[in-house]
C-alpha cells in the first residue's frame, strides 16, 4: 500500500512542533430543501462540511473523514459521493493524495477516479476517506495509486484552508431523507488532519493537527406535513413546491406516489366549493 507510506510521510514531517490545542475545528452542516421545519421523507439533503482554525499553522495539509449513520438510525441513510469545491484542486488526484486507505473501491463502481469525496462502501451506512492531502514531499511523485494509472504527483502547496476563524467549504455532498418520520443523525467519524507550519525552501513543514468538533454528530427530523413552503398555509403554493422537489413522501404512507400530491390538493381545496357559491344558495 504504497498511498499508506506517502501518506505517513506527509503526517510524519515537522512532527516535533508543539501541539496547540484545537489547530482546527470542524462544523458538519445539513441543509433541507424545503422550507418546512423539519424534512420531508425522500426530501434532497445537502451537507457541508466546514473548516476553521486558530492562526497557529498556514493551513491544512492533510484531512481526512468518515460520514456514518448513527446506529439510532432506522431505515439508514443511504450516502453517496461528496464534491470538492474548486479551490481546493491541490488535495485532490492528480495533484494531491485520495482514498489515504489505499483501498480499492471495488465496492464503487460509480466511482469517479478522484475519490476526494469518499467512498461508498456495499451498504452505503458510511461514506470513507472524504477528503484528501496535500503533497508536501517536495518532490513529483510517481504513486501506485490503485484507483488508475501511475500518476505523477505536483508539488504545487495551497496555503490558508481552514488557518483562521473564517469558515472554509472542505467538501459538500447531498443525500435523499428516509420516507419513515423520526429523528435521524449524520456522524464524523475518524477525522485525521495534518497542518503547514511553514511552506519556505523546497519542502513544506508539517505537524500532526488537533481537531475539534463543533458536534460529534448532526441530527434531523423527518416530519409529516402538506405545508412544503413552510408559510403556514397549505394552498397551491405547496403543490408547485412539490412539483420542485421531485418526488416527496407527504403524507408519510412510506410510498411516493400520486396520493401525496392529492393529500397536498385534498387540503388546498377544502374550502374552494364554499367560496366559490358562498352567498349564492
Amino acid at each position: 500500500m504504497r498511498l499508506l507510506h506517502i501518506a505517513a510521510l506527509i503526517a510524519a514531517c515537522g512532527s516535533a512542533s508543539a501541539q496547540v490545542t484545537n489547530d482546527i475545528d470542524l462544523r458538519l452542516e445539513l441543509m433541507p430543501t424545503a422550507g418546512t421545519a423539519g424534512v420531508i421523507g425522500g426530501e434532497p439533503v445537502q451537507w457541508n462540511l466546514w473548516v476553521r482554525g486558530n492562526n497557529s499553522h498556514d493551513g491544512l495539509a492533510l484531512l481526512v473523514v468518515d460520514l456514518a449513520n448513527a446506529p439510532t438510525n432506522s431505515p439508514d441513510i443511504a450516502f453517496a459521493q461528496g464534491e470538492r469545491p474548486a479551490p481546493l484542486a491541490n488535495f485532490d488526484s492528480p495533484i494531491g493524495f485520495v482514498n489515504l486507505s489505499g483501498v480499492t473501491p471495488i465496492d464503487d463502481p460509480t466511482a469517479s477516479q478522484s475519490l476526494f469525496g469518499g467512498r461508498v462502501g456495499l451498504d452505503a451506512r458510511k461514506l470513507r476517506d472524504v477528503g484528501g492531502a496535500q503533497n508536501t514531499l517536495g518532490f513529483t511523485v510517481f504513486d501506485g495509486s490503485p484507483v488508475g494509472p501511475e500518476v505523477l504527483r505536483g508539488t504545487t502547496i495551497t496555503t490558508g484552508v481552514g488557518k483562521d476563524a473564517n469558515e472554509d467549504l472542505y467538501v459538500s455532498g447531498e443525500f435523499l431523507a428516509p420516507l419513515a418520520p423520526g429523528t435521524y443523525s449524520i456522524c464524523i467519524e475518524r477525522p485525521v488532519a495534518t497542518v503547514l507550519v511553514s511552506t519556505f525552501g523546497l519542502t513544506p513543514v508539517v505537524r500532526p493537527a488537533v481537531i475539534g468538533l463543533d458536534q460529534h454528530c448532526v441530527e434531523f427530523e423527518v416530519v409529516c406535513t402538506p405545508d412544503l413552503d413552510g408559510n403556514g398555509v397549505v394552498d397551491v403554493e405547496d403543490m408547485y413546491e412539490y412539483y420542485s422537489l421531485g418526488t416527496v413522501d407527504v403524507n408519510c404512507d412510506g410510498i411516493i406516489d400520486s396520493e401525496d400530491i392529492g393529500f397536498i390538493e385534498s387540503i388546498a381545496r377544502a374550502g374552494e366549493l364554499e367560496d366559490m357559491t358562498n352567498g349564492r344558495r
